[in-house]
């Protein structure tokens, strides 16, 4: 298996055959220059083992892994993407702020001085893993959120300070439990997870429907795009979004 690095230095350009158009599209732009947050794609010809559930597939995923994944001190945090040769808008599964144990909480509090910040970014990461990785159930989630959210008298989770959404990441975190569903601690096999579940995105109903009716069927498969999170949770003074031309 190899791992193609985007960033910090590489001015690689792999075809979007190999890494997918998303993550080809990205090299480019890394490529001549553009501040692209750093990154490492696993290849679209590992889907289809990945898929048939061969374990060692990921065996050469710690390599492609950063330094800061589960630092306390500097804790990173990455966004776990799928990507095909071929765009497939909302088709394929997406996990994000994986590695945000509640020990990189502490770090991310330390190192922002935002505690809501940090506590955000904790419950998103578990909303997101409990959905696309451990196959919870949605509606226990939206339960507990719509509970504390009255409970506060906010409008929505966008609302909550800090303290309520520590107390938003207890209850998601009481739910996986009490469902019996592994939640791993640490941060590289939470990688490896949310890695397994999006390359086995690409058989679900909605992507094999959508790729019959767009004629997209040559497509091989799906590559995976592990890359450095972008904050939009930040405060006002922070974003993000997708721009097209």
């Amino acid at each position: 298996m190899h791992i193609a690095r985007i960033g910090g230095g590489s001015t690689a350009t792999p075809s979007a055959d190999i890494i997918g158009a998303k993550a080809a599209n990205l090299a480019r732009m890394a490529a001549l220059g553009l501040p692209v947050p750093p990154a490492f794609v696993l290849p679209v010809d590992l889907c289809a083992a990945i898929v048939r559930g061969e374990d060692n597939a990921l065996h050469k995923l710690k390599d492609g892994l950063r330094e800061g994944l589960g630092d306390r001190r500097q804790p990173l945090l990455v966004s776990v993407r799928s990507g095909a040769a071929r765009s497939m808008p909302g088709m394929l599964d997406t996990v994000l702020n994986v590695g945000c144990t509640t020990e990189a909480v502490q770090g991310l509090i330390r190192t922002s001085g935002n505690p809501r910040f940090a506590w955000d970014c904790r419950r998103r990461f578990l909303e997101s893993f409990a959905d696309v990785v451990l196959g919870a159930d949605g509606a226990a989630f939206a339960h507990a959120r719509e509970t504390i959210t009255r409970a506060e008298g906010a409008a929505s989770e966008a609302d909550l300070d800090g303290e309520a959404l520590e107390r938003l990441a207890g209850a998601y975190e009481r739910l996986i439990d009490a469902a019996d569903l592994d939640l791993p601690g640490d941060p590289q096999a939470q990688v490896e997870a949310a890695a397994r579940a999006v390359y086995r995105s690409w058989t679900s109903d909605r992507a094999t429907t959508y790729r019959r009716l767009q004629q997209l069927e040559d497509l091989q498969g799906t590559a995976v795009t592990v890359q450095a999170m972008v904050y939009g949770n930040r405060g006002l003074s922070s974003g993000a979004g997708v721009a097209f031309s």
